[in-house]
């Protein structure tokens, strides 16, 4: 095939089987990408989850919403029903012919149909089973049930999210979800190394609550390391390393990050630009954050009132480049839109196109999360459509006839 061969992709001989629910879906997304066949395990008439919105063009439909699209493209669809004898034989054959299996079906669930991960290794004893529930598959709280809200909240990232003043509140996007899927895409990787050395099954245990406390580590340390305990602070966060803080620009915010080593940088920019602080904020270099040394409170307050009338008069792709060029930790709060504009996202090609033939269109897509020097990312196909691959896997794999492909149809199996 010479130079023209397509490139090898790091997890092309790998087959994984996605049960994924309300989370999870990122993880076969992630394997997806790295060139895993990903085949999406569906209920007959889809999964609850392409109903989720936001939809293309604003009409609701199980193939158009654009959740479904990003957390499953890449990847392959089949419908069958688990709670029929014949989808459960199904199923074993399928797990047979797979590497992985990944799931987040309420705990025990797969267990109580008699297709635990001690039961499948009968069908393949070097099977990979990842599991992704809130709280894991061991303890007294493993068969509570919830999602992201849960997971943000009992792993401690809620504690931190809002002001000190008010009742904790949850980050938009679905951090839970995110970090737990990551984390057990990477775990499974890991398990399909050791099952591969070993010759044994591995099943890996990702708990919510755990990834999102995991992510919190840096927190956590402060009380060791200097006795302190970080609290909601709304737009501004102190602590024994610097304060970060948000403010507004003409068009948007900026994030500022001030650390008692840049304070000689920041009187720079004060000089050079004006700015009428009325006192000399580079005596404080070195000087902590808090206690009988730190800057005084009602000067720090002074010196926030004349940055924020500052930073409001300008743009903030200015205030960027001028307190990049300051050596400060200066970076502007992106809104989607800025994402999509970004030049240097353009020039690293993040932003990649998906052809959506029956939708007429093409929709640009976040690409690789990170890049390898010899194997790209695979953005695409689009994501499957119901059921889209039940001939192709269940007659031209499993090798069952047209005519009993449609029987199992008809008898809800399928």
């Amino acid at each position: 095939m010479g130079d023209h061969a397509a490139p090898t992709l790091p997890l092309d001989h790998l087959r994984v089987l996605d049960l994924t629910g309300e989370y999870g879906a990122l993880t076969g997304r992630l394997l997806a990408g790295l060139g895993a066949d990903v085949i999406r395990v569906e209920p007959p008439g889809g999964h609850r989850t392409r109903r989720r919105g936001p939809f293309y063009r604003d009409v609701p439909h199980p193939e158009r919403s654009l959740y479904w699209f990003q957390m499953n493209a890449g990847k392959r669809s089949i419908t069958l029903n688990l709670h029929t004898a014949d989808g459960r034989a199904l199923f074993r054959r399928l797990v047979a012919r797979a590497q992985v299996l990944i799931e987040s079906l309420p705990v025990g669930e797969l267990a109580e149909m008699g297709l635990g991960f001690e039961s499948l290794l009968a069908d393949n004893p070097r099977l990979v089973m990842t599991s992704i529930s809130l709280y894991g598959q061991q303890g007294p709280y493993a068969r509570d049930e919830g999602g992201d809200l849960l997971a943000m909240a009992a792993g401690g990232l809620m504690y931190l999210c809002g002001d000190r003043d008010r009742p904790p509140v949850r980050v938009t996007v679905e951090q839970g979800n995110a970090q737990a899927s990551i984390h057990a895409a990477a775990a499974t990787v890991i398990g399909c190394a050791t099952s591969a050395r070993t010759g044994r099954g591995v099943h890996v245990d990702v708990s919510m609550q755990e990834c999102v406390a995991e992510a919190l580590a840096n927190n956590r340390m402060l009380w060791p390391a200097r006795g302190m305990i970080i609290h909601r602070a709304g737009g501004s966060r102190a602590g024994g390393v610097g304060r970060r803080l948000i403010y507004p620009a003409a068009d948007g915010y900026i994030g500022f990050y001030r650390r008692p080593e840049n304070y000689l940088d920041l009187q720079r920019w004060i000089d050079e630009a004006g700015i009428p602080v009325g006192f000399e904020v580079g005596s404080w270099q070195g000087r902590p954050v808090s206690g009988p040394d730190a800057p005084p409170p009602e000067l720090e307050a002074k010196l926030d009132e004349a940055l924020e009338r500052y930073f409001a008069t300008r743009p903030k792709a200015e205030l960027n480049r001028e307190g990049q060029a300051h050596n400060l930790y200066v970076t502007e709060v992106s809104t989607p839109e800025d994402l999509v504009k970004s030049p240097h996202l353009a020039a690293r090609e993040f932003w990649v196109p998906v052809e959506h033939p029956e939708l007429g269109t093409t929709i640009t897509y976040p690409g690789a999360p990170f890049k390898l020097s010899e194997t790209p990312w695979r953005p695409g196909p689009r994501a499957p459509l119901i059921g889209e691959h039940n001939v192709e896997i269940y007659c031209g794999e499993l090798g069952l006839s047209r005519a009993e492909l449609a029987t199992l149809k008809g008898a809800g199996v399928i």
